[in-house]
């Protein structure tokens, strides 16, 4: 963690914090939080959703877009790309299935 000065949370789903060391996230400032019950795979697709949004400049486009300005950003695509997920619970395997899509 002292390595992501940056680092400001931790989110995670199930009840398995014993791998994060919580003394030295709270002295880092850094908030652990968890998120039980059955939102995995709503999780999944927000996570390729925000990846989509990020890659394609969606929100900058709709707001040029709602200010009467047509942009032709030139964008990236997650095609081909290589995708890190840290972990494959419930939402990682989710994560997984679906980026295959974009091989």
């Amino acid at each position: 963690m002292q390595q992501l000065p940056d680092l400001r949370i931790i989110a995670q789903t199930g009840n398995h914090a014993y791998h994060i060391d919580l003394a030295a996230a709270e002295e880092l400032g850094i908030i652990v939080a968890k998120a039980a019950g059955g939102f995995s795979r709503s999780a999944g697709e927000l996570a390729i959703g925000l990846m989509l949004a990020v890659m394609r400049q969606i929100p900058s486009a709709d707001r040029e877009v709602k200010n009467g300005r047509w942009p032709t950003p030139m964008t990236h695509v997650l095609r081909g790309k290589t995708l890190g997920i840290v972990g494959l619970g419930h939402v990682g395997r989710h994560v997984a299935k679906i980026a295959t899509a974009f091989e």
